[in-house]
């Protein structure tokens, strides 16, 4: 097999019923000069038997030697990957078939672009999401929330590991979330107004939500780096009641930190101003 340009990562644990079904919507893609590669991250049911079965030279299979988890596996799936791009895919979605078709054009239309996702549809509770395409308004609305659905992804490798971009192995939940907002600092990030692909997972638990949740909070946080701003506790558990659409119990409060944003990035540029001030402007209606 030659050098392919994309290299399709698709970790698997323990997902037997569904992982047949996404292999094929790989495998029956309109573009076709890719590499699916299969991470098997320690399967306990017959996943692994299951993907042996499929017989088809763009198959590459990597098998941990124990369960590793999502970080672990993706980076590795990094390292291994061949493609000038990769793309993810989880076990239980199904990618429509011309979904890496266009990527590919997008990201070769896109010098400047380093990651991007695109629309796509939950099969099971029946929403659309149609995050924001413009890379500006992307880097922006970042800072609100994760705005690249994950299995949507593709990305250049060299960017990524030029710029020591891995997911980070400590955090158990908002991988992805915390990636591409590092990323944003060194390159667009962006989506592709098109839906492709149909996205599996119904509600997380309670528990699992909750943590997530707090994890993301963390990553918005975070991003106020990226304004030289070290908000005291009160300052950021404001923002986060305004990121979040939270009851915000001190309007006059809120309204000087919105504009403390404001001056922020009118002063260092960080974000495109026009889409920046539709953010404050956005998040100061409530008020």
């Amino acid at each position: 097999m030659t050098t392919p340009q994309l290299s399709v990562l698709l970790p698997v644990y323990n997902a037997e019923k569904s992982v047949r079904q996404a292999i094929d919507s790989i495998l029956a893609q309109s573009f076709d000069d890719f590499e699916l590669l299969i991470i098997d991250d320690g399967c306990t049911d017959n996943s692994a038997k299951t993907i042996s079965e499929t017989d088809d030279d763009r198959i590459r299979i990597v098998t941990n030697p124990q369960n590793l988890g999502i970080s672990k596996s993706l980076n590795l799936g990094i390292k291994e990957a061949q493609g000038k791009y990769i793309a993810r895919m989880d076990a239980d979605d199904i990618s429509l078939p011309h979904r890496l078709e266009v990527q590919v054009d997008f990201m070769e239309a896109n010098p400047n672009v380093g990651v991007s996702g695109g629309w796509f549809k939950e099969m099971q509770l029946g929403v659309n999401h149609k995050p924001p395409t413009h890379p500006e308004k992307a880097k922006v609305q970042l800072m609100r929330y994760n705005i690249i659905g994950h299995p949507t992804v593709i990305l250049r490798k060299n960017l990524f590991v030029e710029n020591d971009l891995w997911y980070n192995e400590s955090l158990r939940y908002s991988q992805d979330y915390d990636l591409w907002s590092r990323a944003a600092k060194h390159f667009d990030v962006a989506n592709i107004d098109d839906f492709i692909l149909l996205y599996g997972r119904g509600n997380a638990s309670e528990e699992k939500q909750k943590l997530q949740d707090e994890i993301a909070d963390t990553i918005k946080l975070s991003q106020l780096k990226n304004l030289e701003l070290k908000p005291t506790e009160a300052e950021a558990k404001l923002h986060l009641s305004l990121i979040n659409k939270q009851e915000i119990p001190d309007e006059n409060a809120a309204k000087h930190w919105l504009q403390k944003l404001l001056d922020a990035n009118n002063a260092l540029r960080f974000y495109h101003a026009e889409y920046f001030k539709e953010m404050i402007d956005f998040l100061g209606r409530k008020l």
